[in-house]
């Protein structure tokens, strides 16, 4: 999470102000997530959404952390452009 967290301020300290690593779709942000947790504990999943939280935020280290690397990639072929 913390990776998650400090790639995210990084990739849009280079970006615009209006630009996001991760938009939602639909209406839907990735933090409405959060809703279900109280849902998921009544039905007794914690331990499943456990593992899936640690697989899921460690897949989305990576896409920001790819997104980002790309990020620095295409600014730093512009400004030799």
């Amino acid at each position: 999470m913390l990776a998650c967290a400090w790639l995210s301020e990084a990739y849009e300290a280079l970006t615009p102000p209006d630009v996001r690593v991760w938009e939602g779709a639909w209406g839907f942000h990735p933090d409405d997530a959060l809703y279900l947790l109280a849902p998921l504990t009544w039905l007794g999943w914690l331990a499943p959404t456990l593992v899936a939280a640690c697989i899921v935020t460690s897949v989305m280290a990576v896409v920001i952390l790819v997104r980002y690397l790309y990020l620095k990639r295409r600014l730093s072929r512009q400004a030799l452009a």
